[in-house]
């Protein structure tokens, strides 16, 4: 693998700390490239810099370890290496695409990528539904390029959850929303979210702003004007695999199904639309049996407001005003919650009339 124009530009110049943490987000395996390039054209300066440059740990190590070689052999630095007492925390880092962030949905399930920081690889986050930490792990090498071609890879498949390319301030806003999700749920970390929480403030120290990806402070006006709920084909958002996962948890689906399952083998007779009326009822039923609780109920209001956050990034306000909507009057609890029209869409679709009736008239052998 040949050296990129960076890694060019750092080996032919007489570079400084700040160009070697610019090359802490490179590719690993390239990095480590770099260093048998350097340490081949006996360059100990430079690698003595790497060393010090907050690289992934495998590049730093081998880095130090080839500057070690060439101080042993006699070889010279041909640059002052950066005192450990002076050193130049300055950087230039592009924070306009450094993370792939999933909308949580109704569930609270999704997948968070965040590139490296200089002085901090990269990691991720998987949230299983509940908002429950499934898994943290902290990664030795994702660039960018590698988040796109990631992103790209889940675009040409069908999905119910789609990941966005986005900016550091959201980024930290999503690590801020999983953080009080989890404490509000069963509070569990794991041991690598503390370096969740440092890329967050490295993220900060860098120039990002969470509060500039806060949707609900950007759209008050919109959304102080509304009167009702809007129209669920309108804003889009059960067609949109940009809210995450919208859909109850797979415990609700499952009793939602065996309650269908008990109708179509029920000797009732139905004509059709009573049949379908009654399955209706079910969806209905089970939505409200699910949002039955206050702490639910914030939970599912919290992640709309994570949702709208993401959607107004990606410039849809209309889906973005719609979750504010649900969010800001789903906990007053005035109404239930299957006379919200975009709860009770989100259960009522999963319902397969048509097979249902289908079986239903198998069932029964009269029909």
């Amino acid at each position: 693998m040949g050296l990129n124009n960076a890694m060019k530009a750092f080996a032919n110049g007489a570079p400084t700390l700040a160009d070697g943490k610019a090359l802490a987000s490179e590719d690993g395996e390239a990095l480590l490239g770099m260093i048998g390039h350097l340490f081949d054209h006996k360059q100990r300066g430079h690698l003595e810099i790497l060393g010090q440059s907050g690289l992934p740990k495998v590049a730093k190590k081998a880095a130090r370890k080839a500057a070690h070689k060439l101080k042993c052999a006699g070889v010279s630095s041909e640059v002052d290496a950066p005192k450990a007492n002076a050193m130049d925390f300055s950087v230039n880092t592009d924070l306009s695409q450094i993370a792939l962030v999933a909308a949580p949905g109704l569930r609270g399930q999704g997948w968070h990528a965040f590139a490296g920081l200089p002085g901090l690889s990269a990691c991720e986050i998987m949230m299983r539904e509940g908002c429950q930490i499934a898994e943290t792990n902290v990664l030795q090498s994702l660039s960018i390029s590698r988040l796109k071609r990631a992103l790209a890879d889940m675009k040409d498949q069908p999905n119910t959850s789609l990941p966005v390319l986005c900016d550091a301030a959201l980024a930290v806003r999503m690590i801020d929303h999983t953080t009080e999700a989890v404490r509000a749920g069963d509070g569990r970390f794991p041991g690598d979210w503390t370096h969740i929480l440092s890329w967050r403030d490295k993220a900060v120290e860098l120039g990002a702003d969470p509060a500039s990806r806060d949707a609900s402070a950007k759209l008050a006006n919109a959304l102080s004007a509304m009167t009702s709920e809007p129209d669920v084909e309108s804003s889009g958002m059960l067609l949109n695999p940009e809210c995450g996962i919208m859909l109850p948890p797979t415990a609700v689906l499952e009793a939602l199904f065996r309650e269908v399952q008990v109708i179509i083998k029920s000797d009732r007779k139905y004509e059709r639309e009573e049949f379908n009326e009654h399955l209706r009822g079910l969806a209905h039923a089970a939505l409200d049996q699910w949002l039955s609780s206050e702490q639910e109920v914030t939970a599912v209001a919290k992640r709309l407001g994570a949702v709208a956050d993401v959607l107004l990034y990606t410039e849809d306000e209309a889906g973005a005003l719609h979750a504010l909507w649900l969010a800001d009057h789903l906990p007053q609890m005035n109404r239930l919650p299957h006379e919200y029209s975009l709860l009770s869409e989100c259960l009522v679709k999963v319902v397969a009339f048509e097979a249902a009736w289908r079986d239903y008239q198998q069932e029964d052998p009269e029909e």
